[in-house]
């Protein structure tokens, strides 16, 4: 859960406090070397996070000054400050512009790459399920229509009529990426939209 009075380092320091071992408040109220490896060993997590999910110009940012796009890239780095082997993402590129589900994309290949996840996705963009799993169960109505990789589903007649309504145009466009950057950079935040606002 994000706060929108908080800053993103604040925010994912919340986050490290699950994965770095944290003494109790005596100890906090005492300063002990405990706490203060626990201290130190938070402060590195961030920055480390930071770092990876290219958020560090954004470190003093109040979350609610954030766009849609950024606030998902924080909510990321919290999930990955818990080190799970194992993700549940339901529509992460909902209310985003099309640049953001492209950076979106490129960050969880990253990750999934990078930290050794698995990731399970629902997600209705088509180009994006396609580019980022190895394998794709499409449903219509609750009823799965087909399952295999990402190119067999794609040409299934069911999910052709289903999702992209017979058009070859159309399902060319949804083949999975492989030329995204994986390093692209993470939206400017924007500050016109109050917190929660969708994006574009």
């Amino acid at each position: 859960r994000l706060f929108p009075s908080l800053t993103v380092t604040e925010t994912l320091a919340i986050a490290c406090d699950r994965a770095v071992a944290v003494p109790g408040a005596v100890e906090a109220v005492v300063g002990t070397p405990a706490q203060r490896r626990s201290e130190r060993a938070v402060h590195e997590t961030v920055d480390a996070l930071l770092e990876r999910f290219g958020l560090e110009r954004y470190r003093d940012h109040a979350v609610a000054e954030l766009s849609t796009g950024l606030r998902r890239v924080v909510d990321l780095a919290g999930i990955a400050a818990g080190r799970p082997s194992i993700v549940l993402l339901d529509e992460p590129s909902s209310g985003l512009a099309q640049a953001e589900v492209e950076a979106m994309g490129s960050l969880l290949r990253r990750l999934r790459h990078d930290l050794d996840l698995t990731i399970v996705l629902v997600e209705h963009d088509m180009p994006l399920a396609a580019s980022l799993c190895d394998r794709l169960v499409a449903m219509d109505q609750g009823r799965v229509v087909a399952v295999g990789a990402p190119e067999e589903v794609l040409a299934h007649p069911e999910v052709v009529e289903s999702y992209l309504g017979g058009s070859a145009a159309a399902i060319n466009r949804s083949r999975p990426a492989s030329a995204i950057n994986p390093s692209a950079p993470a939206p400017a935040p924007d500050r016109s939209r109050p917190a929660g606002s969708p994006a574009g």
